[in-house]
C-alpha cells in the first residue's frame, strides 16, 4: 500500500471482533512517498473453518478506513466416527445392519469396513454424504449375514488431510454376539473306535461348541439314554461333556454313535519257545518266544513282554495277527532261567 502520508498510516488486523498481533514495514521513498506493510502469522483450527480476516488501513489521508478481506478456506480431519450399535445380538443366519459415521470433515470423509474373517458384503455399503454449514459427514451402511464366526466387525474413516499428513485413520468397532445350537465337533478326534481292557478305566469325551455355552450333554448307548446309575462313574464334568467310567464292562460296548467302545476281556494265551533244544550263552545264540491266543479269542491288541517283572517290549499294533513274535538276545548279567508273561 503506498500513500503520501505514510507515518500517519495504522494498517491492523481482525478476526471478527479481535485485534491480531501483526509486523509492519514502513519505506520512505525520496518523493516524499512511502509503503506501509502489515504481516501476520497464524495457526488456524476448525474453529477457523469459515471465518474472515479483515485487514484495516486507517491514515490522515482518507476519511474512511480501507478494509480488504480474506476467506478462510480451512481443511480438516473428521472430528469423530460413531458406530451403531456397538453391540449386536442375533441368532445365525439373521442379518444385522450396521451404521458408522465420519462427522465434521473437509473435504468429505470416506468410510471403509473390516472383518476377520473378511466377508464380500462389506464392500456392498451403501454410503450417503451431507454437508453442513462448513463440513462433510459420511454415513456408511452395511447389511450382512450373521456367522459364527463372526465375533466383531471395525469400520475406518479418514480424508485428505488425514492422509497427507499420514495421520492413523479413525477406527470404531462392534462386538457381535452369534447365537447358534450346539454341534458335536469331530474335528481333532484322532478315532472313532476306543479298545479297552475289561476293568480298566474308560475315559469318553464329547466334544461341542454352542453360544450360549451353557448346554447339557446326554449319553447314549444304542439310542437309548445312558442310566449314570448302572454304570461305575468316577467323574464326570459340569456340562457331562467328559465322563470316566471306572471298570469297564462288556455291556459299554457300543455306548454312542459318534464313536465305538470295544471292551474286551482278558484273552487266553500259549505261549511256545523256539528251539526246544537247550542254548548256549557262550555261542551267544537266540531264543524266539511266541505268544498265540486261544479261542474264543482270536486275535490280540497289544502284547507286552516282561523280564523279571521289568517290561521288556510293547507291541501295539497286533490286530489281525494269529500270534506275535519276539527274538531276543540270550546273554544275560546274571545267569538264571527268564520269565516272560503277557
Amino acid at each position: 500500500m503506498t500513500m503520501s502520508d505514510y507515518n500517519d498510516t495504522l494498517v491492523t488486523w481482525w478476526n471478527g471482533t479481535k485485534k491480531l498481533e501483526s509486523w509492519d514495514w514502513r519505506v520512505e521513498h525520496e518523493n516524499g512517498t512511502g509503503n506501509a506493510k502489515s504481516e501476520i502469522n497464524l495457526v488456524l483450527s476448525r474453529y477457523d473453518l469459515g471465518g474472515t480476516l479483515h485487514c484495516r488501513v486507517n491514515s490522515t489521508a482518507v476519511q474512511v478506513p480501507i478494509l480488504a478481506s480474506v476467506q478462510l478456506n480451512v481443511e480438516i480431519p473428521p472430528l469423530d466416527l460413531v458406530l451403531q450399535p456397538v453391540h449386536q445380538h442375533v441368532d445365525e443366519g439373521g442379518r444385522i445392519t450396521l451404521t458408522c459415521t465420519a462427522v465434521q470433515g473437509r473435504p468429505a470423509p470416506y468410510v471403509y469396513w473390516n472383518s476377520e474373517p473378511e466377508i464380500k458384503e462389506l464392500k456392498d455399503a451403501k454410503e450417503r454424504k451431507q454437508k453442513t454449514n462448513h463440513t462433510y459427514s459420511t454415513t456408511s451402511t452395511v447389511t450382512i449375514k450373521a456367522r459364527r464366526e463372526l465375533a466383531s466387525i471395525s469400520c475406518f474413516a479418514s480424508n485428505k488431510v488425514m492422509d497427507d499428513k499420514k495421520i492413523s485413520h479413525l477406527s470404531r468397532s462392534a462386538n457381535l454376539n452369534v447365537k447358534f445350537p450346539p454341534e458335536i465337533s469331530r474335528k481333532g478326534r484322532a478315532t472313532d473306535e476306543i479298545y479297552k481292557v475289561l476293568n480298566e478305566n474308560i475315559t469318553l469325551i464329547c466334544p461341542y461348541t454352542a453360544n450360549p455355552n451353557q448346554v447339557n450333554v446326554s449319553w447314549y448307548r444304542n439310542s437309548e439314554l445312558l442310566d449314570f446309575d448302572k454304570f461305575n462313574v468316577k467323574s464326570l464334568s459340569s456340562d457331562n461333556s467328559k465322563i470316566t467310567l471306572q471298570n469297564s464292562k462288556s455291556s459299554l460296548s457300543d455306548i454312542v454313535d459318534i464313536v465305538s467302545v470295544y471292551v474286551e476281556d482278558v484273552p487266553n494265551v500259549q505261549l511256545t519257545l523256539f528251539p526246544l533244544k537247550p542254548i548256549s550263552e557262550n555261542l551267544n545264540e537266540n531264543v524266539t518266544l511266541r505268544c498265540a491266543p486261544q479261542l474264543p479269542d482270536k486275535q490280540l491288541i497289544s502284547v507286552k513282554w516282561f523280564l523279571d517283572g521289568a517290561l521288556l517290549k510293547q507291541l501295539p499294533d497286533c490286530r489281525n495277527r494269529k500270534g506275535e513274535n519276539i527274538t531276543i538276545n540270550c546273554t544275560m548279567k546274571d545267569p538264571g532261567n527268564p520269565e516272560f508273561v503277557n
